[in-house]
C-alpha cells in the first residue's frame, strides 16, 4: 500500500512541477501507466526513476516506456495485464534501476515493447 501512495505522490508531484520543469507528455503518461501497473500486478514494485532517465550531462530525461507502450497499458483491464503476460515482462523489464534499456541513437527502449 505505501509503494501506491508513493507512486500517486509522484505523479501529483510531477504534475505540480509542470511549470518549472520540462514534463513531456511521455513522462506523464508513463507515469499513469507505471501507476496502472503498479495497482494490477502482485507484488510489483517499479523502480521510482522509470518515468524520467537522464541520458547523460545535459541531455533530456528520457521515460522508459514510450507514449504508446503507457496508452496500450492504461487501456487494458488489470486481468489482462496479467493474462497477456504483461505484469510479468514488467516485473523482469522496469523493477531494477541498474538495467538501463535506451538507445540514445534511437531514443527508445532496446527491450522488447512492454504492451503489443
Amino acid at each position: 500500500m505505501v509503494w501506491r501512495l508513493q507512486r500517486i505522490a509522484s505523479v501529483l508531484m510531477a504534475l505540480a512541477s509542470t511549470a518549472a520543469f520540462d514534463f513531456t507528455e511521455e513522462a506523464f503518461e508513463c507515469e499513469h501507466a507505471a501507476a496502472h501497473l503498479e495497482a494490477c500486478c502482485a507484488g510489483l514494485e517499479l523502480y521510482s526513476d522509470l518515468c524520467q532517465h537522464d541520458t547523460g550531462c545535459d541531455a533530456d530525461a528520457i521515460p522508459e516506456l514510450s507514449i504508446d507502450e503507457s496508452t496500450c497499458v492504461q487501456r487494458l483491464a488489470c486481468e489482462d495485464l496479467v493474462a497477456q503476460g504483461i505484469c510479468n515482462q514488467a516485473a523482469e523489464d522496469l523493477t531494477d534501476p541498474t538495467t538501463f534499456y535506451y538507445d540514445p541513437a534511437h531514443g527508445y527502449p532496446t527491450r522488447s515493447a512492454l504492451c503489443p
